[in-house]
């Protein structure tokens, strides 16, 4: 095989591996998130204030990683993609994710606070 040949394969298997690690960090984002949804659906209301403020940190703590991992996988497999030529990930995948895994955080966060704030009628 030619040197470009051997380039574009090596590219192609970074920016695989990359985009297996972003997908790797994303699931373990689905089941943190999901695991979070379950105690607050099914004991927020039971939680003290310590309990619910050590889950919630523990939650914003692997979630917050997790997102960032995922943006930085995909940031990374873009830029090797685009630098040695074989790109085929467009550029605003990464921050498009985290934004919508930064949606998701916040979205639970929220769930859990009108879990345990209720409003009576």
């Amino acid at each position: 095989m030619t040197d470009d040949v051997e380039q574009i394969l090596a590219t192609a298997n970074v920016v695989s591996e990359l985009l297996a690690g972003a997908t790797s960090a994303m699931s373990l984002y689905l089941t943190v998130v999901s695991g979070y949804l379950l105690v607050a659906y099914l004991a927020g209301k039971e939680l003290s204030s310590l309990q619910t403020t050590i889950v919630t940190t523990l939650f914003l703590f692997f979630t917050i990683t997790n997102t960032v991992a995922t943006v930085l996988y995909m940031q990374n497999a873009y830029y090797f993609g685009h630098t040695y030529g074989a790109g085929r990930l467009p550029g605003w995948t990464g921050p498009v994710t985290g934004i919508i895994l930064a949606g998701g955080i916040l979205a639970a966060v929220k769930f859990m606070w009108d879990v345990r704030h209720q409003k009576k009628e």
